[in-house]
């Protein structure tokens, strides 16, 4: 099994099955080196344009709810029912495994096996600086 430490969760489905998918699953950012390193071992890495920067990404997918833990490897950790957030920095360990499709395509994914958290943002914070810049029209206020 392989680790990719210290990356940054983009999107995380680690306690509730995707709707889409229907999988387990967890979108991470990499650095430039982080994604180097990572396509050296065979990861696949996505690269993304946003705002004139390039953004490298990587997903892991898994059929079985991964073990999730903190700074104590060996002691679960307790979201509390809610998902990892964005911007929380994580180690992901994985595996590869090829398959095979019934139309015989052949690929080889990389499988979630567990998430460590190192450091934990609360999922579905808002960073509005000044929550008073969307008091400009209160007539309507009552509307929504």
């Amino acid at each position: 099994m392989a680790v990719l430490k210290n990356v940054s969760v983009l999107f995380s489905n680690v306690v509730n099955e995707d709707d889409f998918s229907g999988k387990y699953q967890i979108v991470v950012s990499l650095t430039e080196d982080q994604a180097a390193d990572a396509e050296a071992a065979n990861l696949k890495v996505k690269t993304k344009e946003y705002d004139g920067k390039t953004q490298y990404q990587a997903t892991f997918k898994s059929k079985y709810r991964p073990r999730v833990v903190g700074n104590i490897a060996s002691q679960d950790f307790d979201l509390q029912g809610a998902e990892i957030g964005r911007g929380s920095v994580i180690a992901v360990q994985y595996k590869f495994r090829d398959w095979v499709s019934p139309s015989k395509t052949e690929g080889t994914s990389s499988d979630l096996i567990a998430v460590q958290i190192i450091s934990l943002k609360a999922q579905g914070l808002m960073e509005f600086e000044d929550a008073g810049e969307f008091a400009d029209d209160t007539s309507n206020a009552s509307e929504y």
